[in-house]
This record gives structure tokens, sequence and C-alpha cells, in this order.
């Protein structure tokens, strides 16, 4: 849990992840492998012929984000939401490779953000110092709670099943 304070002008004021002044924020890694057979290949967002409405131009970082690439929420036991966020994707790339899976690939064959993608059996990690990687709690009592964290949200992207793309993590 950290505090903050946010400017109006601050990237995640203007990227909608909270809101000016005084804020506390629930930050967490989320790590998304790909565990099936084949790359996840998107390649440049600038290539010709690449599906340009999958990403958008953010003005504020001077970098390319993949449209509706996380969402989280924060529940109460009953279900009920009481905090939400989300994750403008910087890019999808090869962070390290996913419990032993993947071959190890050399610095240069991994996808980057000039080359998007994640090969098989690796993961992009998304840390918690990451702008927007977090959720707002402002104004949240303590207590227990469960962090939802779902990828992939608004389909941008073809999988062979969609069955895995949320999880859910207890938090105190």
């Amino acid at each position: 849990v950290q505090a903050r304070t946010f400017t109006s002008t601050a990237c995640e004021v203007q990227e909608g992840c909270t809101m000016a002044g005084d804020r506390r924020l629930l930050r967490f890694d989320l790590t998304t492998p790909n565990i099936g057979d084949a790359d996840l290949y998107l390649g440049a967002p600038t290539a010709a012929g690449r599906p340009l409405e999958m990403f958008e131009w953010g003005t504020c970082h001077m970098h390319w984000h993949l449209r509706g690439y996380a969402d989280y929420r924060l529940l109460d036991m009953a279900g009920n939401e009481v905090g939400r966020g989300h994750k403008q994707s910087f890019c999808l790339l090869d962070s390290a490779r996913y419990m032993g899976m993947g071959a190890d690939l050399p610095a240069a064959e991994r996808y980057n953000c000039g080359n998007q993608g994640i090969h098989a059996g690796w993961s992009d990690v998304y840390g918690r110092a990451l702008d927007c990687q977090y959720i707002d709690i402002t104004g949240v009592p303590a207590g227990t709670y469960r962090i939802r964290a779902r990828i992939n949200v608004e389909r941008v992207v073809a999988e062979s099943s969609y069955d895995d793309d949320e999880a859910t993590l207890t938090v105190t």
C-alpha cells in the first residue's frame, strides 16, 4: 500500500487510473504467461497491415498502448466492487521464462517494444512500480478483500481459450 499525491497533469490522472489529490494505492505485480504451444505475436504497432485499432498512442508517456489489456477490481468478501484499476499496456514482451517453460532465448531474439509478443513458455511481467499498476483504495476501510485481475478484457488478442484470463487473490 502506497500513499501518493497526484497533480491534475499526472499521466495516471490523464489516463483515468486515479484522480488528482492525495490517494492510497494497492500496488501489485501482474505476470501474463504464454502457456500455449505457439508464440503470441503482435509485431510493431505501426507496421503496415497491422490492425492499429488494437493500439492507441499514449501522448503522456509517448509510446503505444494495447487497448483493453488488463482490468483490476477490488471486491469485498460478498463480491461487491470497492475499488478498480486498469493497465494500459506499454508493450507485450518477453520479460522472463515462465516456470522453466520455453526455450532459453538470447536477448536479440526476444520480443520487445518494437516487435511485440510473448514467446511460448515466456511471460510479460508488469511490476508494481509501473504507472497505473495498482488499484486506488482511497477511502476503502481496512479489511479482507479479493483482487480480481483480468487480461485481454476486450479480446483484442485471439486465444484458443479465454478461460484462464482471470485470477483472484485474497488480500488483507
